[in-house]
């Protein structure tokens, strides 16, 4: 019997949001949720080394989570900017995201980018659901509650790819989201 090891991130300087999924089919499945919480240094204390420490330590706590479960997908949301940002906020979110993309490369585990909009649609069947929506909707599904959004959306990320890997029985939007993905896996 195989286990079933996935993992969803929606990373972010602030808040990262990890869900890791293990399911051994005979015996059990565990699901572990938490956030990756990191404060930015007073602006005075914000040198390039801070700054440099920080990301390492956000990426050092995925690592362990990469390590301690041995995922084989993957599913991470892909970063999308918008006007509010500074370039130094998308200098830091590129940051993290490319480093935690080369250490799960690094191990071997299959990565699968899902957009904001198709995490949403996946969740709730609306790509335009805000994250309460989301909430609610795998509190009444699933029965779990999250501390943080971003937990929860990672949750809705490590659901995506047990759909991916053929685990999980799936609503038709949810399915239709998954068959999207899956293209897109096929041709990376």
């Amino acid at each position: 019997m195989n286990v079933v090891s996935v993992i969803g991130l929606d990373l972010s300087m602030t808040s990262s949001g990890i869900c890791s999924i293990r399911m051994h089919p005979a015996i059990s499945t565990v699901v572990d949720t938490y956030a990756v919480k990191s404060k930015p240094a007073p602006i005075a204390e914000r040198t390039a080394n801070v700054r440099a420490r920080r990301l390492s330590e956000i990426v050092e706590q995925i690592k362990n989570e990469i390590q301690w479960n041995r995922p084989t997908l993957a599913v991470v949301e892909s970063p999308v900017p918008n006007a509010r940002m500074k370039s130094a906020m998308l200098l830091e979110r590129g940051a993290i995201y490319w480093s935690t993309l080369m250490l799960l490369d690094r191990y071997g585990v299959e990565i699968v980018e899902c957009s904001p909009r198709e995490r949403a649609l996946f969740a709730t069947g609306d790509g335009a659901a805000d994250k309460m929506s989301v909430a609610r909707t795998m509190l009444a599904e699933h029965d779990r509650k999250f501390a943080t959004d971003d937990e929860c959306d990672a949750f809705v990320l490590a659901q995506i790819g047990l759909g991916l890997v053929g685990q999980e029985q799936m609503l038709t939007h949810r399915q239709n989201v998954v068959a999207n993905l899956a293209a897109k896996r096929g041709r990376s």
